[in-house]
């Protein structure tokens, strides 16, 4: 027969633990499991198994929380920070289309043959132009679409809560006075 060893509080709780982050959460299961390790009594098992699992479970739950919400932060950074990359690349995109709109004219290059080009200067008409300020109109909604520019705007009036108030009208009536002259 093998001898089991007595646990002190300390020991006990550690192995508890142990059992728990295997998935073993029920209390005659544990009990079976250290039992077949150490000596150990029903009731003083009873008592430190409901302390210490409430322990264990607000830790757990305390280290999920906290990962969520680190988590939660990283997303939240790098989702500002691509959409803040975002607004910079369509406001680069911009300048570069109305500086080529203020230059009037686009160089391009025209193969002769393999070995031979030539550069030819194409100026801007009015069709091109105005494609070009298309353009740099749609990059402007866009941006300002990033922006918020088109959300709606809050007309409720609210307390710290959020609830709305509801609209009290208050109506006097006031009696006129009539003077009779006869």
């Amino acid at each position: 027969m093998i001898e089991r060893k007595t646990i002190s509080d300390v020991q006990l709780k550690s192995e508890m633990f142990s059992e728990f982050e295997k998935g073993n959460t029920g209390k005659v299961d544990v009990l079976g499991l250290l039992k077949t390790r150490f000596k150990l009594g029903r009731s003083r098992f009873f008592e430190q198994f409901d302390i210490n699992h409430s322990e264990w479970a607000t830790i757990k739950d305390k280290a999920t929380s906290d990962t969520v919400q680190a988590n939660t932060k990283e997303g939240l950074k790098s989702g500002l920070k691509s959409k803040i990359d975002h607004q910079l690349e369509i406001q680069s995109e911009i300048k570069e289309l109305q500086e080529l709109l203020k230059k009037g004219f686009v160089m391009k290059r025209i193969k002769i043959s393999e070995d031979e080009s030539l550069e030819k200067k194409e100026i801007f008409g009015s069709y091109e132009i105005a494609q070009i300020s298309g353009v740099i109109d749609r990059k402007r909604k866009e941006l300002f679409l990033l922006d918020g520019m088109y959300s709606p705007a809050k007309i409720a009036q609210t307390d710290t809560d959020g609830n709305t108030f509801q609209a009290v009208t208050k109506i006097e009536i006031v009696k006129s006075i009539e003077n009779d002259e006869d």
